[in-house]
C-alpha cells in the first residue's frame, strides 16, 4: 500500500493542473484525462514495486552478476552458481536425513555447520507425509551484498531462492501400482564467498519474501 507521504506528493504534484483545469474549455478536458492517467500510472508503479520488491532485486542481481561481476570473477557468473546449487542441493538435503555433513566438507561455512539443525528445507507435508529431494527446478539470485568488510570479494553474501522438485512418500504405503506423487518446495539459501570460492551459510524454508534486501550493504561496482 502506499503511504501518507506518497499520496501527499502526488496530490502536490496534481494541484497546479488542476486548477488550470478548472478555468474550462476542450483544454481543461484534456488536462483532467491527463492528470487522471498519469496519477494512475504513477500509482500503479509505487504498488508494484512495493508488492513485487524481491522481484526488482532479483532482476537487479541477476544483471550484476551477468554483465558486471561475472566477466571479471567466473566464480559470480550465474551459470556457474547454478552449477554449484544443482550439485550441492542433493548432499544438503541428505544431510537433514542422515545428519552426515562429510559430503560437504570444505563447501560449508562454520555457522552451517552450528545451526543446520535448527532449519532447513521442508521436509515434511502438510498430511504428515515425507519430501523427497528430486532436483532442482529454477535458482533466483535474489541479493549480493557485504557481510564482512575486508579484501574483496570474500565478504561477500549471495542470497538466492530455490524452486525444488520433491517426491511425496506417505505416511501409508501406497496401493501398488500408485503413481508417484510430486509437488514443489521453496527454500532461501545463502552462499559466502570466502577462501577462493562458494560456501553453503544458511538454508531454511521460504514461507515469505524477503523485506530487507534494500538495506544490506551493497556490493560496489567491480571498477572500484
Amino acid at each position: 500500500m502506499l503511504n501518507h507521504t506518497t499520496l501527499t506528493v502526488l496530490v502536490l504534484m496534481a494541484l497546479p493542473s488542476v486548477a488550470w483545469a478548472e478555468k474550462g474549455g476542450a483544454q481543461a478536458e484534456i488536462v483532467r484525462h491527463l492528470i487522471f492517467w498519469v496519477g494512475a500510472f504513477a500509482v500503479m508503479y509505487l504498488v508494484s514495486k512495493s508488492v513485487f520488491k524481491e522481484q526488482f532485486h532479483e532482476r537487479r542481481t541477476l544483471r550484476r552478476l551477468m554483465r558486471e561481476i561475472g566477466p571479471f570473477y567466473p566464480d559470480f557468473d550465474i551459470n556457474t552458481i547454478k552449477r554449484w546449487v544443482f550439485r550441492c542441493a542433493p548432499h544438503v538435503w541428505n544431510i537433514y536425513r542422515t545428519n552426515d555433513l562429510s559430503a560437504l566438507d570444505g563447501f560449508i561455512t562454520q555457522n552451517f555447520e552450528d545451526r543446520y539443525r535448527e532449519s532447513g528445507p521442508k521436509r515434511v507435508g502438510p498430511k504428515g507425509d515425507r519430501l523427497i529431494f528430486e532436483k532442482v527446478l529454477k535458482v533466483h539470485p535474489l541479493g549480493i551484498y557485504i557481510v564482512e568488510y575486508g579484501q574483496l570479494p570474500s565478504g561477500i553474501e549471495l542470497m538466492l531462492r530455490l524452486e525444488e522438485k520433491v517426491k511425496i512418500v506417505p505416511v501409508i504405503a501406497p496401493s501398488p501400482g500408485r503413481k508417484d506423487r510430486f509437488t514443489q518446495v521453496q527454500t532461501f539459501w545463502t552462499l559466502r564467498y570466502s577462501d577462493g570460492r562458494w560456501k553453503l551459510n544458511e538454508v531454511w524454508e521460504a514461507e515469505d519474501d524477503v523485506k530487507d534486501l534494500a538495506e544490506r550493504p551493497a556490493v560496489p561496482h567491480v571498477q572500484e
